[in-house]
């Protein structure tokens, strides 16, 4: 079976939990309006904003199964602080 990479997380949800409706909202969202649950919150200033066009915190690795489409493999999630 091949493997495949796709979205871990999505603004610092997990992208397999999340409804359909959740990820049409999220991915509609402009990334500067949400806050990083990933960075820190320090003393007397606001909460960071999101730096990452799209959303996009993670990568996991997907297997395609054959009743279910893909099955996300939780054990393979990628930093959070990918590069983008």
């Amino acid at each position: 079976m091949p493997f495949r990479f796709g979205t871990g997380e999505l603004y610092g949800f997990d992208f397999s939990t999340l409804a359909p409706e959740r990820i049409r909202e999220l991915s509609s969202a402009t990334y500067k309006s949400l806050g990083c649950p990933f960075r820190p919150v320090l003393p007397g200033k606001p909460v960071p904003r999101c730096n990452k066009k799209g959303g996009v915190c993670s990568l996991r690795q997907f297997v395609p199964e054959e009743q279910r489409g893909v099955e996300g493999n939780r054990n393979l999630l990628a930093e959070h602080n990918i590069a983008v």
